[in-house]
C-alpha cells in the first residue's frame, strides 16, 4: 500500500457517490430555460434545485461539489426570475382582465 491509496478516501470512508448534485444542477437550469414559457413551473423547478442542493449540503457530499453550487445558484436565479416574470405580468396585464370582465 503506498500514500496514494486513499487519495478518494475521505474520514476513513468513500465519498458517497450519488446522482443528487446532477439533478440539483439540471434542475437549476431547467428551472430558468422552462420557466420562460411557464413561470409557475420555473418556480417549482428552482425550489426543487435549491431544496436538493441544500440536501446535498447538508449530507456533506463531498462528490461534484461544482455541480451543487450551481445547482444552488441557478435554482435561486430561477426563483427570483420567475416572480418577478408573474409580478409584472400581472401588473402588464390587469387592465385586460377588467376590460373582460365588462
Amino acid at each position: 500500500m503506498n500514500e496514494y491509496d486513499d487519495m478518494n478516501v475521505v474520514g476513513g470512508r468513500e465519498p458517497e457517490k450519488t446522482p443528487m448534485p446532477l439533478i440539483s444542477m439540471i434542475l437549476g437550469i431547467s428551472s430558468i430555460v422552462i420557466g420562460c414559457c411557464c413561470a409557475w413551473i420555473g418556480i417549482a423547478l428552482g425550489i426543487a434545485a435549491v431544496v436538493m442542493a441544500v440536501i446535498c449540503k447538508n449530507k456533506g457530499v463531498e462528490y461534484n461539489k461544482n455541480f451543487i453550487t450551481i445547482g444552488l445558484i441557478t435554482g435561486i436565479i430561477g426563483i427570483v426570475l420567475h416572480i418577478i416574470w408573474l409580478i409584472l405580468g400581472l401588473f402588464l396585464n390587469i387592465g385586460n382582465i377588467f376590460l373582460d370582465l365588462m
